[in-house]
């Protein structure tokens, strides 16, 4: 079984234990979902969440930023 989120987000040391609970209840309320509200309530950027995501479903996080492409593989298009 995969790991919460919220636990991820806890062990990398980006939220506490409280804070998850405060963002759940928050959720219960809204209906938003847990990443959108611990970004909304400030706790966590974008990119914690996406780090978070890529570890909890197993796949490579790549910044974009960081890529290089080619100009010989574009040309290829």
């Amino acid at each position: 079984m995969a790991i919460k989120l919220g636990e991820i987000l806890i062990n990398r040391g980006y939220i506490t234990p409280q804070q998850l609970e405060e963002a759940l209840r928050d959720q219960c309320v809204s209906g938003e979902p847990l990443n959108k509200s611990l970004v909304k309530k400030g706790l966590v950027n974008e990119e914690h969440i996406l780090e978070a995501l890529s570890e909890q479903l197993n796949i490579p996080y790549i910044k974009l930023q960081d890529v290089t492409i080619q100009p010989s593989a574009v040309e290829r298009m």
